[in-house]
């Protein structure tokens, strides 16, 4: 039987052997095709997507784990650090190393104070790193240490820490566990304060277990700005100080007291009551953060009689010497009743002010009309922000003249039914007391960078003029016969020097309309010396249990405080207590070298001698060791001195002394 060839049909090629051919070229082509296309996609691969495939690579084999950054430190004016960045330790825990984790658990949470099953819960985890607790204490981490734990680790990281606690708080705010600004200058100045974030590379295996933790590699950050404040620490803590013991004596719900140099409008302190310390701001109400002197508005009451004053006189409605009817201490108008704490007749526009009287101050706002009281009330700067830039400054509200009814216009006369800020009151009161120029608060005195070369300083910055120079002078002259012996101020003198001052007592508003016959605002208001003045303050406190009047209540706390910055800043008085013989000193007086006079002290106090005749030697050799501190002026021997012989001090007092030289 004779083969056949499967190729050939009828002794001519089959169609399939005709088409061979063609099928080897595509197939041939194809793989030619794929070859290309690999090789193109391996360029790809190996030049094109190096980085992005390296970025991937990193991220199996590698993880970032961003540490708390170094924010800049918060100096007072004079240097002293009053927010700065410490290192602390952080724990962390590799749970695959750690063999017992249940017996490890138990002795962290008594170290840590953290619950048992909540570390237990973080060692139980299937990963190699875990945060058991950030930012510890050396003495946590010293505790820690101690036993001796495989997989427990530390790495270095940032905290804020604020060496002054309390004071302060409420205007310097604090900085979170993550270093961010929270609150007050540490929140406005957030991007100044803080670097960029430290990081930490944790290299993995394959699986994804640590494999390599480098503690040191950190990115280099481009350093951050340091901020110096107006403040001024030591008046900062005495009127943190005197603020607290008057708070607590009355019983109050709280209480503010602010410092301003009026020529310059430097903040030099901020307290308010109740406090809270920064280093735990948590175990604190949020309330307890806010700082009122900014964020709160209050009615003020009779301390507004200075602006309607300044008002009257820059009006030319009034003179000082004008007399007004005062309706013997009760006054239908509006179809209300206003009434006086006291009765009184035909009163000067002097005495008005000086006495406090509400229906006197009524009659001088009828005077002088709507619309000009509510411009030169804008003009002081109340409805709207003082452009301080502290967080959540509150503008007040002065409602528009148009909407002033009889008894609105009476009301606001006497400082009822307007609302306002107490930095816009210590604002407005040193535009009086430096002669009608209203200037911007200042907070911040100057940044700095991370090598102290300045980047900025803060300049006065004048606003513009809201009353004449004269006119200032005669409300000065009527604000020191409020501090007078007879002036409902008197509470607020201070031996040595003339205060000006005002004081006010404003009942609160209640939500539901009218005013509680039960609760006050207390407030007192002065400048000191009342001819040139270095520093101004407002003292308010919030409903006083007992006397309520701000003469009584807030009088003495605005003296303790500045009796106390007048010594620090070293003002001269302007009466010395001189000795008894107020003539030049001759060689005939003599010091008794066997009895040399010294500083008696009396617990933390001490008493101040009998300096007289002394040369500025003996009497740095009679302090020595007390910690006085000595202001002087002149030469020769001691003819003046303040505080008067037998005084107290504190240690870190002033004594100021006048020297007259030898015949």
């Amino acid at each position: 039987m004779a083969l056949t060839n499967p190729i050939y049909k009828n002794g001519e090629p089959s169609k399939e052997t005709k088409t061979s051919p063609i099928r080897f070229f595509l197939i041939v082509s194809f793989f030619l095709l794929l070859l290309i296309l690999i090789g193109f996609r391996a360029y790809q691969l190996q030049w094109e997507s190096e980085p992005r495939l390296k970025k991937i690579a990193n991220r199996q084999h590698q993880t970032i784990i961003q540490l708390v950054p170094h924010r800049g430190a918060i100096y007072d004016r004079n240097g002293e650090e009053l927010a700065l960045s410490i290192e602390v330790s952080s724990l962390w825990a590799n749970p695959k190393e750690i063999e017992n984790r249940k017996l490890v658990a138990k002795k962290l949470s008594k170290i840590l104070n953290l619950s048992y099953f909540h570390i237990l819960k973080l060692l139980n985890v299937d990963r190699s790193f875990v945060w058991i607790k950030r930012l510890l204490s050396p003495q946590l981490k010293n505790q820690v240490e101690a036993l001796n734990v495989k997989g427990l680790y530390f790495i270095k990281e940032y905290k804020r820490f604020y060496p002054n606690y309390n004071e302060g708080a409420h205007l310097i705010g604090f900085a979170g566990m993550d270093s961010r600004g929270l609150e007050g200058i540490e929140l406005k100045y957030d991007r100044l304060l803080v670097e960029p974030p430290n990081f930490l590379k944790v290299k993995r295996d394959g699986l994804g277990r640590i494999i390599h933790l480098d503690t040191h590699d950190e990115l280099l950050s481009s350093g951050s700005c340091n901020i110096y404040l107006a403040m001024d620490s030591k008046i900062q803590h005495i009127a943190e100080e005197a603020l607290d013991k008057g708070v607590k004596k009355t019983k109050a719900k709280a209480g503010m007291a602010v410092v301003m140099n009026p020529f310059t409008g430097e903040v030099l302190a901020c307290a308010v009551k109740p406090g809270f310390n920064p280093n735990a701001f948590s175990r604190f109400k949020a309330s307890d953060w806010r700082n009122r002197v900014f964020t709160d508005t209050f009615e003020p009451g009779s301390i507004f009689k200075t602006f309607l004053l300044a008002a009257a006189l820059q009006s030319r409605t009034v003179r000082p010497s004008d007399i007004f009817y005062c309706e013997n201490g009760s006054y239908i108008y509006g179809g209300r009743v206003i009434h006086d704490v006291k009765k009184h007749g035909w009163l000067t526009v002097s005495k008005i002010i000086k006495y406090s009287s509400n229906i006197g101050a009524a009659k001088i706002g009828e005077k002088i009309g709507r619309k000009k009281l509510f411009t030169i009330i804008k003009n002081f700067g109340f409805g709207k922000s003082t452009l301080s830039g502290f967080p959540g400054e509150a503008s007040g509200m002065v409602r528009p003249y148009e909407k002033w009814s009889n008894m609105a216009l009476a009301n606001i006369s006497f400082g009822q039914g307007i609302a306002v800020t107490p930095i816009q009151v210590i604002t407005a009161f040193s535009a009086i007391a430096n002669g009608g120029l209203l200037l911007t608060p200042i907070l911040v005195k100057k940044v700095v960078d991370e090598n102290s070369d300045p980047i900025w300083s803060a300049k006065p910055n004048i606003k513009g003029r809201v009353i004449d120079p004269i006119v200032a002078s005669q409300v000065n002259q009527i604000l020191k016969m409020v501090v007078s012996e007879d002036g409902t101020g008197r509470r607020a003198q201070i031996e040595g020097f003339e205060v000006a001052g005002k004081t006010g007592t404003a009942q609160k508003p209640s939500p539901d309309g009218g005013y509680y016959s039960d609760r006050y605002v207390s407030s007192f208001m002065g400048y000191v010396p009342a001819n040139k003045p270095s520093i101004a303050i407002l003292v308010i406190i919030d409903e006083p249990k007992g006397p309520f009047y701000g003469g009584v209540v807030a009088a003495p706390i605005f003296k303790e405080i500045a009796k106390k910055s007048l010594q620090h800043l070293g003002v001269m008085p302007d009466q010395f207590i001189f000795a008894k013989k107020e003539k030049r000193v001759t060689k005939r007086i003599s010091v008794d070298k066997k009895s040399p006079v010294r500083c008696e002290r009396l617990n933390k106090k001490v008493i101040i001698p009998d300096f007289s005749g002394l040369t500025i030697r003996e009497v740095l050799k009679a302090i020595n060791g007390t910690g006085l501190n000595i202001r002087c002026k002149g030469n020769g021997r001691v003819v003046a001195q303040y505080p008067a012989p037998g005084k107290e001090l504190l240690k870190g007092g002033v004594v100021i002394i006048r020297l007259s030289p030898f015949l």
